[in-house]
């Protein structure tokens, strides 16, 4: 009897350390130290929460996109389609793709992260090559200077591991929704 009243005991010390305790020391030191990543890195634009920069989602026709989802940009459903490079639907959605870009952005090389899905399905970032090809349409579509539009894009480029460049396609299309309310 002894035994299981110093297991039970344990049990509820652990119980209460783990379960309690480091939790909300943790979520403490995350509030304090690292406050916007703790709240999920919120963006708000105009006063207003437009998103995550963590998390991609669809986004207005007349501003940069994003990868392709196979989750309908869900966080909550994340992932891909596990479709084999083989796979009929696989070929008819690539097919379905190319043939969207080269009718909104004429026929130049595509990137291959605008046609090929990512595995979360909701990745944020594009690559800097993804951002250049969607600049001219952007430009146009929002009565705004391929130059200025190129600015934007370098400015949110961010190198990561291995040099790959890659824009986050919310901030950036914050900044150019702020250009065009400047320019009007």
């Amino acid at each position: 009897m002894k035994n299981l009243l110093k297991s039970f005991i344990a049990m509820l010390f652990f119980t209460v350390l783990l379960g309690l305790i480091y939790p909300f020391f943790i979520m403490a030191l995350g509030y304090t130290f690292a406050n916007n990543q703790a709240r999920g890195s919120q963006t708000y634009y105009d006063g207003k929460l437009v998103g995550s920069e963590l998390i991609g989602q669809n986004m207005p026709a007349n501003l940069f996109q994003t990868r392709p989802s196979a989750s309908a940009y869900n966080p909550l459903a994340t992932g891909g389609t596990n479709y084999a490079v083989n796979n009929q639907k696989q070929l008819q959605d690539v097919q379905q793709r190319v043939k969207g870009l080269q009718t909104k952005y004429g026929n130049n090389p595509i990137p291959a992260d605008l046609v090929f899905a990512s595995a979360s399905g909701v990745d944020p970032d594009i690559t800097l090559q993804s951002a250049l090809y969607q600049a001219a349409y952007v430009a146009k579509q929002n009565n705004l200077s391929l130059e200025q539009v190129t600015k934007l894009i370098q400015a949110n480029t961010k190198r990561h591991v291995f040099n790959v460049d890659t824009v986050n396609v919310l901030n950036l299309n914050i900044d150019v929704m702020k250009l065009i309310n400047k320019n009007k």
